[in-house]
């Protein structure tokens, strides 16, 4: 008898073990493990309308998911199951970590290929498995501005940008310590391309909290405080940073550049000057400070200058033409003689036709128009003196038209244009470039624009 008790005690503590486990949770175990993933999800489904507290429901649910390549539903089902508790954290945490290296592998040579869309693709995927891990968002948030450069229809590029500026911002709140400035620049220039001035105003700013003498936060800046009719507070901020910094020529170079476009003659050559202490063979700076001094009518303070660019590019046609004409200028017959001989042998009839006013004829280099941001095909010019031509319309428009060397990105360069205009103009200038391929980088606002660029030619 007493045997018989204690078996029938057994049976009855089996039964209550096999009872502790619902017969939705058996099943989904059952279908899960034959690989039977959509039976297993609905049983899952079903256990947990009846028990939304089972952690381990919602563990295996993602488990099914990840095997059906849903990792959006994957990623809820592994959320859920950690708001109700932390016994499956280092299982879900394995899973993720596996996935998001699988998926941020597979962009990354897409991305390098210029595969944009393929590269978005996986990197949309590693943000899925891993929402915690920042690097998808920099490279998604990369992808987007990528593909935004491409994009031709302005709905499309608008919405690019945004989900690219989403992702960087994303980024940067979960980038406690700071370590990437390079997100939180790209993110500024976003801005300023886009003219939201004041978005990039502080955006900028937080740059340089970060990194006092980031030459392209400070430029930025410098040309947004110009744009907004503050030149003043553009020159504050590059001479004070020029105090501690004194020994960078871009910040010179700027600051010269703004003093010209200010009329500021003097001032400009002083601020070359200091780019030629530091970099004395900087033909671009020579002939900056060549025009500044054609302006203020210093033509003879010009001619070290250019003798100096005719010794380190003797094949500087635009050198030699000003040397032809300075020389002519002051009265120096031989001089001006021997420039114009050396300036004829560079070009032939062509050069001869810059000089000879009466029979010279402007040839079009390139031609575009449009409205907002634009970017022109490559172009080449000779290094002859050539005109540049501007058109915009619109009371409260902007324009600012960048050259810049094929190959070479436009922040490299410091994004500082060649001429900016604010409300509606028609005018043209001259334009002094060495020889070499170009495009025009156009960044404007509120109006239509045209810009033509003509050297003078037989």
């Amino acid at each position: 008898m007493r045997n018989l008790l204690i078996v029938g005690l057994i049976s009855m503590l089996v039964f209550a073990g096999c009872a502790m486990k619902s017969v939705n949770m058996q099943s989904a175990e059952i279908y899960n493990s034959q690989g039977e993933y959509n039976k297993a999800i609905e049983y899952y489904l079903a256990e947990i309308a009846e028990n939304p507290q089972n952690d381990k429901a919602y563990f295996d649910l993602g488990q099914c998911y990840r095997m059906k390549y849903d990792y959006v539903k994957m990623s809820e089902a592994f959320d859920n199951s950690l708001k109700i508790s932390d016994r499956f954290y280092s299982e879900i945490y394995d899973e993720r970590e596996e996935l998001w290296v699988k998926f941020y592998n597979e962009g990354v040579p897409f991305f390098n290929d210029q595969k944009y869309e393929k590269a978005l693709d996986y990197f949309e995927k590693a943000v899925i498995v891993d929402p915690t891990n920042i690097e998808g968002y920099k490279e998604r948030g990369m992808c987007y501005l990528q593909l935004s450069n491409e994009a031709e229809d302005p709905e499309q590029k608008a919405e690019l940008i945004e989900n690219a500026i989403a992702d960087y911002k994303h980024f940067i709140s979960m980038d406690t310590e700071a370590e990437d400035l390079a997100v939180r620049i790209n993110l500024a220039n976003i801005y300023f391309q886009n003219n939201r001035f004041d978005e990039a105003v502080p955006a900028y700013k937080a740059m340089l909290d970060l990194e006092p003498d980031n030459i392209t936060a400070i430029s930025q800046l410098a040309l947004i405080y110009q744009e907004q009719g503050d030149s003043e507070k553009a020159i504050e901020m590059y001479e004070k940073v020029l105090k501690t910094k004194s020994d960078k020529p871009n910040l010179w170079f700027n600051l010269g550049v703004l003093y010209f476009q200010m009329d500021e003659f003097d001032k400009a050559k002083a601020s070359f000057d200091k780019v030629l202490e530091i970099n004395p063979d900087d033909v671009e700076t020579l002939m900056n400070l060549v025009s500044s001094l054609w302006k203020a009518e210093m033509y003879k303070e010009a001619i070290p200058y250019l003798e100096r660019v005719v010794e380190l590019e003797p094949d500087n046609i635009s050198a030699w033409y000003h040397l032809f004409t300075v020389y002519a200028n002051i009265g120096e017959t031989e001089k001006a003689k021997e420039a114009f001989k050396k300036y004829k042998e560079l070009g032939g009839t062509i050069q001869e036709k810059v000089v000879s006013q009466e029979n010279k004829q402007r040839v079009e280099i390139i031609n575009i128009s449009g409205t907002g941001n634009k970017k022109s095909a490559p172009f080449e010019l000779s290094g002859a003196p050539a005109i540049m031509k501007y058109k915009i319309t619109g009371e409260s428009s902007t324009l600012y038209i960048c050259i810049v060397n094929e190959g070479q990105d436009i922040m490299e360069t410091g994004g500082f244009p060649e001429l900016s205009v604010d409300g509606a103009e028609t005018g043209e200038s001259w334009l002094y470039k060495k020889r070499g391929r170009y495009y025009l980088s156009i960044i404007s606002a509120n109006g239509n624009w045209n810009v033509v660029i003509e050297e003078k030619r037989q």
